[in-house]
């Protein structure tokens, strides 16, 4: 089955402030329905990579 792009969509991605977790501000965040995940820029990258790999 191929990647149809629709499920991603439901996904926000922000830059973190930093609130709850002050060494972490300026982190990518991608935020799931169920759990939401932190990445720096070259973790980012590699994920995007991944992803568009499907």
């Amino acid at each position: 089955m191929g990647y149809n792009g629709k499920w991603i969509d439901s996904f926000s991605v922000s830059v973190y402030d930093g609130k709850e977790i002050p060494r972490a501000k300026g982190k990518i965040v991608l935020e799931t329905p169920y759990i939401d995940y932190l990445f720096d820029k070259e973790q980012w990258v590699e994920f995007k990579k991944k992803v568009n790999e499907v």
